[in-house]
């Protein structure tokens, strides 16, 4: 199975090791903030927050040129909630790569589920303060209460359902199957 890409598609740029980029586009689909639980012998201190993006590439930085550059990418952002919505034109640095395939028989295919939902690399930022928005789309107003509705039901979900009961209602009350894994669509 194929797939045919544009030469200015941002996996040009990706390379299995990270690199550092930076990257204008358009947030594309409705953030996810993610809180990973922490274990028993962890410390709150330890506790993960991070925000996912789908983002539309426009334009990177190369060699102090901005180019042209095509291609869907996950952003991972490290950090507390931000405001952000899908729509917001954005500039930000992260570290661009490609996904690696399994190393082990069984392992999650992260490449080929980024391939599934026609994603062609993934950038991962240190902070909220990589990322600063240089417009907001007004044409996404609905799209953009529907978002902040779905977000705060999202919330409440995890607040007081079981983690997987959470991702279940999520996916099957509002659509939002990005939690999803693949044995769970079959």
């Amino acid at each position: 199975h194929a797939t045919i890409v544009a030469n200015d598609d941002i996996s040009a740029f990706a390379c299995l090791e990270s690199a550092l980029c930076r990257v204008r586009g358009s947030v594309i689909d409705e953030p996810i903030h993610k809180c990973e639980e922490p274990s028993r012998d962890s410390f709150e201190w330890q506790l993960k927050e991070a925000t996912d993006l789908v983002v539309r590439i426009h334009s990177i930085l190369d060699n102090d040129t901005w180019r042209e550059a095509s291609g869907r990418v996950i952003v991972r952002v490290d950090g507390p909630p931000f405001p952000i919505a899908r729509g917001d034109r954005i500039e930000l640095t992260g570290w661009l790569a490609q996904p690696g395939s399994p190393r082990n028989d069984g392992e999650f295919d992260f490449a080929r589920y980024l391939r599934d939902r026609r994603i062609s690399a993934w950038i991962s930022c240190a902070h909220p303060g990589a990322i600063q928005i240089s417009g907001h789309r007004q044409s996404h107003m609905i799209g953009r209460w529907r978002d902040r509705w779905r977000q705060s039901a999202g919330e409440r979900f995890r607040e007081y359902l079981s983690q997987e009961d959470a991702i279940y209602a999520d996916a099957i009350l509002l659509g939002n199957r990005a939690s999803l894994t693949r044995d769970d669509l079959a």
